[in-house]
């Protein structure tokens, strides 16, 4: 018989071997990949730390006012011994590089001999174009390439703002011992490479005993993560300055996984053949035991029947070779289902007999508690059940027990680390045949994950998941009550409406995440300047409320929102690296003064913020009652200019632009005009930045593009192919991430080529936000749409910035044209303008021409061309027809 079953068993063998190996080998996979990512999270953040120390120290280097004296006075010596303190520091020691310009010209140079840059200085500034900005460079000094991480800062002059040089600080990577060293602390049996561009980058850190080309193979492989000769590795990118980088980092474990995985499958191996072997001996001795008994009845019956004796055949002992019988399979059936039911209960049960011995818990009851059958043997009830107050709390329900057969409840128990957990608690009693007690079957289950996620829950409905502060919901009840209280002992509140000035800027220029982290930055400086005692909500977008419980006078509550203002605007916030100045508004009501209930204390507070916003930002404004009047002004004005959008009544009007050599006809700027039933023409400055405000502007903007080129295109169809059309962008405009492709979609519905029109975008919108503009600028040239620079020389820019906007054209602003005659400063600006935009190949126009001896003063200037009501005033599409009809030249008109 254990002939017959050892095939089966050997398969069966086989089965769980190849099981265990794989689950093992899964396991283990599993298990080092786990590993290997923790790994990298943890070089992950001592690289930030690591920059994070070299950016404080060369930020605070470079904003030092000393330094920018320094170099103003052109004293070498005094910036070596300068730039010497900053290597002297705690940090400075890890700087390769640490490089001093002044007026664009390599000037001070505290790197390593074997780090000379003079010759790469052109390309290294053009390879660092972002200030505070960190920034993979190759250098190419003897005897190989290098690779370094160097960030620029510019050194500002304290009196004039203006930028006098720049600071260069940072590590070359292939030979920096002290990188390695930092990221490879505390690591065991895992080895370490930097890799930029599919190659090694210096020298690895070896922690264990590797083949000497084994990182060499892994790259080839061009694989992210696996197993090479029984060693697992993991590449994957750096983040620098928050973005992936092309910097990856290498994770290389020794074989020892691998060989003890093997040792594990040697091992289950000659378990599973014995286990095997032992199942097979024991099923064949627990067989022959079974049917022994039989076989001795059968014999006993054969040898009577043998020798002659009466004797009658009893069929039981034949059926005693049923070993399967009927009644004993459904019993075992059920046994076996009651069993899997409780060893299989979420919840732990606990079985007494009638005088409270323990003698049943179940696999659950282990799991909660940690302690099993053996280990709590002789125990009472409540220390069976860890209940946190003994005996006493079991009282009552053994009393209900007893009477009702049943209880159930909420008790306080301590399990595992023996801290309290709320347990759910159910008592049932168990009578036999005579109707007397004989069990009790306790049931309890750790309710503590349920009773943190109504916690949780409660949290989520009051308090804003972002910023950790009370929501609306949870306001209005706080606020409520403290209304309540004051009207009871007649004291006063008052109320701040904050809001974030410009905070769609932010996010649109440097996405949600930098605006989510502003938001949790100003939550906290709101937090620190105010009580307690104080309600502090976000109200909703970037709009916060701080309701100051403490009877103040109005002074008072002027003086303390004005704190908070100066809070703000004196100190920036670091958001994604780089330090933004963000200011707030106020709007601000007292109770009982400016409303007695929520709805009205809120709304006159609000009302209170926009005239603060309206006012310039950056300030308070307490409610009175003429702002209503104003707001509702206000209103009427939006709703009126909505209505006007939807329903036509914006039309464009065209000024005609004049070549001033020739006085041909070159272009017309498209100026939008609205023809207010009842009233007439509304001028721009009368609507215009109500638009700006409300964001009425954009679709209006949009609209305006749409009909300036409709009438460009019939204009060309018409035979007036040498004009182009100047359209005017707002600031709200120029922020939208759809610009370009907007006009692009304009641009093909209407057949017309992009040289054709000119985008004007005013000096001051550019300065406001630098890299927004140059990005959006850049895919409007890619376009082949001509910009303009509107009222250049309003703006306080400084010129040099002109050579990073692809413009093609300056229009002098007309404040400069109106004194051209008598003032000789603006004469000499005007020249300064005209001859730096020609020697950098960009036309100029001047606006505002009124009169013969401001034009005859630009032509002697060499400006380019001009407008202006001296030559045309701005005129309905049906006139400029007329005008282009004429096609007379200025020079004729002149006589």
């Amino acid at each position: 018989m254990l002939m017959a079953l050892l095939p089966a068993f050997l398969l069966l063998a086989v089965a769980l071997l190849t099981l265990t190996y794989n689950s093992t080998s899964k396991m283990v996979d599993e298990s080092v990949h786990h590993q290997l990512q923790e790994t990298h999270h943890r070089l992950q953040s001592r690289l930030d730390s690591y920059l994070n120390g070299l950016d404080n120290l060369l930020s605070t280097a470079a904003e030092q006012a000393v330094l920018a004296a320094i170099i103003s006075s052109d004293d070498r010596q005094a910036a070596r011994t300068q730039l010497q303190k900053t290597l002297d520091n705690s940090h400075g020691e890890y700087l390769d590089l640490l490089i001093l310009t002044r007026q664009g010209q390599y000037w001070v140079n505290m790197n390593s001999p074997l780090y000379m840059l003079e010759h790469r200085l052109p390309s290294l500034i053009a390879d660092t174009p972002f200030f505070n900005k960190w920034s993979s460079i190759e250098l190419e000094p003897s005897p190989s390439p290098l690779t370094a991480l160097i960030q620029r800062y510019p050194v500002l002059s304290p009196d004039s703002g203006q930028i006098t040089g720049s600071l260069f600080g940072g590590l070359v990577l292939n030979d920096n011992l002290t990188l390695l060293s930092l990221l490879g602390q505390e690591l065991e049996n895992i080895n370490v490479q930097l890799v930029l561009r599919g190659k090694p980058v210096g020298p690895p850190l070896i922690n264990s005993d590797i083949p000497s080309d084994l990182f060499t193979q892994v790259l080839s492989s061009q694989r992210l993560q696996g197993q090479i000769q029984g060693h697992y590795f993991s590449l994957q990118p750096l983040l620098i300055n928050g973005e992936q980088s092309e910097l990856q980092l290498l994770l290389l474990t020794n074989d020892a996984m691998f060989q003890q995985l093997q040792q594990t499958y040697g091992y289950h191996t000659l378990l599973a053949l014995l286990l095997v072997l032992s199942t097979a001996l024991a099923l064949s001795l627990y067989t022959l035991r079974l049917i022994s008994s039989p076989l001795a009845s059968l014999t006993l019956f054969a040898e009577q029947v043998s020798r002659g004796h009466s004797v009658s055949f009893q069929p039981d002992c034949i059926e005693e070779f049923n070993l399967l019988g009927t009644s004993l399979e459904q019993a075992e059936k059920s046994l076996r289902l009651h069993r899997l039911v409780l060893e299989n209960m979420m919840e732990a049960v606990v079985i007494f007999d009638r005088a409270h011995h323990l003698i049943y818990v179940n696999h659950a009851y282990t799991k909660i508690t940690g302690q099993s059958l053996d280990e709590i043997a002789g125990q009472t009830p409540y220390r069976t059940l860890h209940l946190e107050s003994g005996d006493t709390s079991l009282q009552l329900p053994w009393q209900t027990v007893n009477a009702t057969g049943f209880w159930q409840g909420e008790i306080s128990g301590r399990i595992r680390n023996g801290s309290p957990s709320p347990l759910w608690l159910s008592i049932t009693s168990l009578r036999d045949t005579d109707n007397e007690i004989s069990h009790y079957v306790v049931v309890f289950s750790d309710i503590s994950i349920l009773k943190d996620t109504q916690q949780q829950l409660q949290r989520m409905a009051h308090y804003d998941p972002l910023t950790g502060l009370a929501n609306r919901s949870l306001f209005n009840e706080l606020l409520d009550h403290n209304l309540s209280r004051a009207a009871r002992h007649d004291t006063s509140l008052t109320m701040l409406f904050i809001d974030l000035d410009k905070f769609k800027h932010i996010n649109d220029s440097l996405g949600h995440a930098a605006g989510d982290e502003l938001l949790k930055a100003a939550a906290r400086r709101i937090q620190h300047h105010s009580r307690t005692e104080d309600i502090l909500c976000r109200f909703g977008g970037d709009e916060f409320i701080l309701v100051l419980t403490s009877p103040l006078s109005h002074q008072q509550a002027m003086c303390a929102a004005q704190r908070l203002v100066n809070a703000f605007s004196d100190k920036p916030f670091r958001i994604q690296g780089q330090y933004r100045y963000v200011s707030i508004s106020i709007g601000l009501a007292c109770y009982p003064e400016h409303g007695r209930d929520q709805e009205t204390l809120m709304k006159n507070a609000d009302t209170a913020l926009y005239q603060a916003k309206e006012q310039g930002r950056n300030q308070v404004q307490i409610f009175d009652a003429g702002m209503n009047l104003q707001t509702q002004i206000q209103i009427k004005k939006t709703t009126e200019l909505r209505i006007a959008l939807e329903q036509g009544q914006m039309e464009l009007h065209y000024q005609p632009q004049f070549c001033l050599r020739d006085g041909s006809l070159v272009g017309v700027e498209a100026l939008v005009r609205w023809n207010k039933p009842g009233i007439g023409l509304v001028y721009p400055g009368d609507f215009i930045p109500l638009a700006e405000t409300t964001g009425i502007i954009v679709p209006m903007g949009k609209w305006v593009l749409k009909e300036a080129c409709h009438q460009l295109s019939a204009w060309r169809q018409a035979g007036f192919n040498n004009i182009r059309m100047a359209v005017n962008l707002s600031a709200r405009q120029l922020r939208q991430p759809s610009l370009a492709s907007d006009i692009a979609g304009i641009l093909q519905q209407q057949e017309m080529n992009a040289d054709m029109l000119e985008l004007e975008i005013t000096e001051s919108m550019l300065m406001e936000d630098m890299n927004t503009a140059i990005t959006t600028m850049s895919e409007l040239n890619q376009l082949g749409i001509h910009l303009a620079i509107d009222d250049f020389g309003t703006g306080y820019s400084s010129l040099a910035y002109l050579k990073n906007f692809p413009v093609r054209r300056l229009k002098i602003d007309k404040s400069f044209v109106q004194d051209l005659t008598a003032d000789t400063e603006d004469t000499a600006i005007i020249s300064a303008i005209i001859n730096l935009a020609h020697n950098m190949g960009i036309a100029v126009i001047a606006e505002g021409i009124e009169n013969e001896a401001q034009l005859e003063y630009l032509r002697q200037l060499n400006c380019d061309e001009g407008q202006g009501y001296f030559l045309a005033r701005p005129m309905p599409a049906a006139d400029m027809d007329k005008l282009l009809q004429e096609s007379c030249p200025l020079v004729e008109k002149d006589q």
